[in-house]
């Protein structure tokens, strides 16, 4: 079943970003960097005749994260650091640049990294990158100072579907098939044996969660749906009792209106069926 979903403006927090620039020849050379690694590397004679200097590696982000991309640069010289992807023009999209430390939310796909010197401060380095789970992540683990006060506050899903507006929280609650964390937490009572059906529509690409307990160990979830599109459906038999439903997103803000500081915004509509569960 389809829901119309309110209209609203969907748009990305704090997407100040580079303007897009021409694609260069260095996506073609670029080596390959994954996850947990760490590469060694050198800005010595690199200097692209398009005015496009650095060392290019290429990067392909598993799942929606915040990542962390360290460069250390040998001999005390300092070394910057590029984030970027290609447009479907294959154009670059600068998703952010700093000097040693960057932290980006990225969703999963291709990335290129760009790590350069300046002309009269070149050498070697060292590259790494990981998962970022520091408390200043955009995107990291539920925390339970932001999650159970959401917990304490849930409205109850009844009758008619909720309509909501989502918004990105750090540390917020999380479907974990995926999402990437907000503050749509909402109460389930079930009264006998039933077969719970969750359908979820929304502005953003969605996940919807059914869970025993707002939060803890061991996981409490009972399903999770999340299909990369914008709707999502779960359907799970449950005993009597109390539950929670979670409501994410399973992304970050797209090329097109940016990516940091990740947040997203959008309306959905959240409707929960419950039908007794013949034996």
């Amino acid at each position: 079943m389809r829901f119309a979903v309110p209209a609203l403006a969907f748009f990305c927090a704090g997407c100040a970003h580079t303007p897009s620039t021409a694609p260069t020849a260095s996506e073609g050379r670029a080596r390959e960097l994954s996850l947990g690694g760490r590469v060694q590397g050198s800005t010595a004679g690199w200097d692209w005749p398009d005015g496009a200097g650095g060392d290019v590696w290429r990067f392909v982000a598993p799942a929606t994260e915040s990542y962390r991309f360290h460069v250390l640069g040998g001999g005390g010289h300092v070394a910057s650091i590029e984030v970027y992807a290609l447009d479907e023009n294959r154009r670059r999209q600068v998703l952010g640049g700093t000097v040693d430390v960057l932290t980006v939310p990225l969703n999963n796909g291709v990335y290129y990294i760009n790590v350069d010197g300046n002309r009269v401060d070149r050498g070697a380095y060292v590259l790494e990158v990981s998962v970022d789970s520091m408390p200043t992540a955009a995107i990291r683990s539920e925390d339970p100072s932001v999650v159970e006060p959401l917990c304490a506050q849930a409205a109850s899903l009844e009758g008619t579907p909720a309509l909501g507006t989502f918004e990105s929280r750090s540390g917020g609650a999380r479907a974990s098939c995926g999402g990437t964390g907000g503050g749509a937490i909402y109460l389930l009572a079930v009264k006998q044996r039933s077969r719970v059906t969750l359908d979820a529509a929304a502005q953003f690409k969605v996940a919807v969660e059914l869970r025993r307990a707002c939060m803890g160990e061991p996981s409490p979830s009972l399903a999770c749906s999340n299909g990369q599109a914008h709707e999502a459906t779960l359907s799970a038999a449950v005993d009597p009792g109390r539950y929670f439903v979670v409501l994410d997103s399973t992304e970050v803000g797209s090329l097109k209106t940016g990516v940091p500081a990740a947040a997203i915004r959008g309306a959905y509509s959240l409707r929960a069926r419950v039908e007794k569960e013949e034996k």
